[in-house]
C-alpha cells in the first residue's frame, strides 16, 4: 500500500488557493489553515490533520 502526503502553502499567512479535483490521485480537498502532528510509536506511523480550532480534518495509519 502506498500513502501520499502533499503539502502545499507557503505558511506566515500566505492566501489559500482551490485545490484542483481534476487530478486522478486527488480523491479529497479542503481549502483550511491547518497543520499535521505526525506520530511514531514502534511499528506504526500515525498522520492526523488538524484545523486551527483543533478539529481532526483527516488521520491515516501506517504499519510494519
Amino acid at each position: 500500500m502506498t500513502h501520499r502526503i502533499e503539502h502545499h502553502g507557503a505558511g506566515a499567512g500566505a492566501d489559500l488557493y482551490d485545490n484542483d479535483l481534476s487530478e486522478p490521485y486527488t480523491a479529497v480537498a479542503q481549502v483550511t489553515y491547518h497543520y499535521v502532528m505526525v506520530d511514531v510509536h514502534e511499528n506504526t506511523l500515525t498522520a492526523t490533520t488538524y484545523d486551527l480550532s483543533g478539529n481532526v480534518i483527516d488521520t491515516f495509519q501506517v504499519s510494519r
